[in-house]
């Protein structure tokens, strides 16, 4: 029933048939291959955008005066 490798050494691979009719593309590929395309000028020879530097301010201050309490908002009265 089970053929061990020693009856297909005179097989080669070209000879084995698979049962795929059609191979298709993968995930990556066929994302990569279905991309919309640039094909006006102005989007051909666009160039990146040029963001201004940014520098994140500080999230502490360090301070040498005394620590000053936040009070609870007042409450509002409802006439």
């Amino acid at each position: 029933m089970f053929a061990t490798l020693q009856h297909f050494h005179h097989y080669h691979l070209s000879s084995v048939c698979l049962s795929a009719k059609h191979v298709q593309k993968k995930a990556a590929k066929r994302m990569h291959h279905r991309r919309p395309k640039k094909s006006r000028p102005s989007d051909i020879n666009r160039k990146p955008t040029d963001y201004p530097t940014f520098e994140k301010p500080p999230e502490y201050t360090i301070s040498d005066a005394a620590p000053v309490l936040a009070s609870k908002p007042a409450a509002v009265a409802e006439e």
